[in-house]
């Protein structure tokens, strides 16, 4: 079973790495396509900050509209048993376009 886990994770892994550019561009690309913006906001988790998410490029390209606020979140878990509680939440939040944070 955890042999057929590592391959299928690999392929996964592998198929998203097709997907994977970098977030500027496709931002672009979203504006020039003239992407239908649907009220509301979604959030998409982005495995780094520079990269656009899978499931972004997936759900644009079956639905082809975009929230009017999109929040793409990166979690990053720190490899060190205690953390000092005044670092336990590190937020950083800046505005790219189209109202995409």
């Amino acid at each position: 079973m955890s042999t057929s886990w590592f391959v299928g994770a690999a392929a996964l892994r592998q198929h998203h790495g097709t997907l994977n550019r970098p977030l500027d561009d496709y931002l672009v690309e979203l504006r020039e396509k003239r992407i239908i913006r649907v009220p509301g906001t979604a959030v998409f988790l982005a495995r780094d900050e520079k990269g656009v998410p899978p499931t972004l490029v997936h759900y644009v390209q079956h639905s082809h509209t975009l929230h009017e606020h999109v929040l793409l979140l990166t979690l990053e878990t720190a490899r060190v048993p205690p953390i000092q509680n005044e670092h336990r939440i590190v937020s950083k939040c800046s505005s790219l376009v189209l109202s995409v944070w």
